[in-house]
């Protein structure tokens, strides 16, 4: 049983999506202008763009079906190969029609990746550590997330849209390397589950096997379902904030826009290594109101925010609220699952963050049409607000659905 949380295998997996992140966050940035560059119009460009959501969206209730009959380790290895070769057709072919390849491929690939990392992640840490555990990949991801826009900036002026592809590329390679050299301790449990699924459809025709395989249980871990709900609140204002952040700082005359992303990684590093053992002390139902509320008092911080000194402060809040918040859910929806129950959950969870962050920027957007960036930035604040009353109902569920699982194993434990 392993007592640490940074082990061999949790290091290469902070490794594996740290260089996952870089190498999409390499690549994701400069799709439209390298569409445009292309000579799509704008409306192409930023369907292109954003086409890689709607696939992921698409594909994720179909993720079940795998991951319910592959090894995880064999899955992110698909889809690192799958990252790699999607690069490279839009570093060699430069056409819009091979970009919108590699959109697609991606966003399938993601799916899959998502999904497992955390999963597996938790699965290699102590139980006791699990927030930790959690928390620290979510690091893995948030560094990639803000390296990789610097190499994208850098690398596209002085070498142009193919050569930038080619770095994502290199990145993705190196993420191909680590993937090999990870052991999964896990991997019988898993063998014995597919198994097992097997036996179980040797004795159906194929049409029961068709049915089985769509009923939402199969595609979704029901029980995640009611946190993923209240997901999409979260992923709503964070995406909106992520998309327009930029355009509301130009709007008041100010640059400081462009400092919120920074500094919201770096509150989420000094903060997360401390909120995570807040979680694991204290566990979720005790955490997420004092984040919550953190969250909502950045938002409030924004509606006001109009100089750069204004915009770091809502910043730094949003993020040691909304910052840790994300990671405790995280945590939340695989504690206590089993090693093919935390993937099916975290691919429940994700379709929410999916969600939210599809209709985030959209309403958002139409609410700048029509009205000032102040009321947009209320709105969000009524969604995440929405998130925090929504998991206070969820905290309640989860505690009576923990203490009926307890009494159903004791009481399994007493007739055996």
């Amino acid at each position: 049983m392993e007592t640490r949380v940074w082990n061999k295998t949790f290091i290469l997996l902070f490794a594996f999506e740290m260089f996952a992140q870089i190498g999409a966050n390499t690549i994701n940035p400069i799709v439209s202008n390298y569409a445009v560059w292309l000579g799509a119009s704008y409306a192409i460009a930023g369907f292109l763009a954003g086409i890689n959501a709607f696939v992921s969206f698409a594909v994720r209730p179909l993720a079940g079906i795998f991951l319910r009959r592959f090894l995880r380790r064999k899955i992110l290895l698909a889809a690192t190969i799958a990252f790699v070769a999607s690069a490279i057709l839009c570093t060699v072919f430069a056409s819009l029609i091979t970009l919108g390849v590699q959109r697609v491929v991606f966003g399938a690939a993601f799916v899959f990746k998502s999904a497992l990392v955390v999963a597996f992640a938790s699965s290699v840490v102590p139980k006791e550590k699990l927030g930790q555990g959690v928390g620290y990949i979510g690091l893995a991801n948030v560094l990639g997330a803000a390296l990789g826009p610097v190499v994208a900036s850098f690398v596209s002026s002085e070498m142009g849209y193919p050569f930038t592809c080619g770095v994502g590329v290199a990145f993705f390679i190196v993420q191909f390397v680590i993937i090999l050299l990870v052991k999964d301790p896990h991997e019988a449990e898993q063998e014995k589950a597919f198994a097992q699924l097997k036996e179980e459809n040797a004795k159906k025709t194929t049409r029961e096997i068709v049915k089985s395989e769509t009923r939402l249980s199969s595609m979704f871990h029901l029980k995640t379902v009611p946190l993923a709900l209240t997901f999409i609140c979260e992923a709503f204002p964070y995406g909106s904030i992520l998309m327009f952040v930029l355009l509301i700082s130009e709007e008041r005359g100010t640059t400081g826009g462009a400092f919120f992303f920074a500094v919201y990684v770096i509150v989420c590093l000094i903060c997360r290594p401390l909120t995570t053992r807040l979680y694991d002390k204290y566990g979720f139902a005790k955490v997420f109101l004092p984040e919550g509320f953190l969250m909502c008092a950045g938002l409030v911080i924004l509606v006001y925010a109009d100089s750069v000194a204004t915009f770091i402060i809502a910043a730094a809040v949003f993020a040691a609220g909304q910052g840790a918040l994300y990671p405790s859910a995280q945590s939340e929806a695989v504690r206590g699952r089993s090693t093919q129950e935390s993937a099916m959950a975290m691919n429940t969870l994700y379709l929410g963050a999916d969600i939210g962050m599809f209709i985030g920027p959209l309403i958002s957007g139409i609410i700048l049409e029509v009205a000032t960036s102040e009321i947009m930035i209320w709105a969000n604040f009524g969604v995440a607000a929405l998130w925090v009353i929504t998991l206070v109902f969820y905290v309640r569920w989860r505690a009576k659905d923990d203490l009926k699982e307890a009494e159903i194993a004791a009481a399994s434990s007493e007739n055996e």
